[in-house]
């Protein structure tokens, strides 16, 4: 379980980032929809970070990350054995940290969301 101070710094990087996407969506003045649009800006940046560290816990990239590692090593000419590489991976695979926030950044990503439209259809 992540500590509480832990829990406060993961939710610091979706926050800033639906921000960034508020200031850079918004149009100029302030409407009567300026709450709900803040809302969902913040809901789309919990929203993408969420599905970030959800794919990066399935391990849906790592094959990917690993070819283009792999590539540039041909390129170069630094190519291993078969074997070497088929464990050297599964070693790649296994280090890769988990994140245990996905769920809850995609939580509060539905939430906020939620929240933006019920807000958007009374203000309207």
């Amino acid at each position: 379980m992540q500590s509480r101070r832990e829990w406060l710094k993961s939710l610091l990087l979706p926050t800033v980032t639906g921000l960034a996407l508020f200031i850079l969506t918004s149009r100029s003045g302030t409407g009567r929809h300026l709450g709900p649009d803040l809302l969902f800006s913040l809901a789309s940046g919990y929203l993408l970070i969420g599905l970030i560290h959800l794919m990066t816990n399935l391990r849906a990239l790592d094959a990917m990350v690993w070819g283009v590692g792999m590539l540039r090593q041909i390129l170069v000419g630094k190519f291993r054995g078969g074997r070497e590489e088929t464990e050297a991976f599964h070693a790649y695979r296994n280090r890769t940290e988990i994140h245990r926030d996905a769920g809850w950044l995609l939580g509060i990503s539905a939430g906020l969301m939620l929240c933006a439209v019920l807000w958007a259809l009374l203000t309207a």
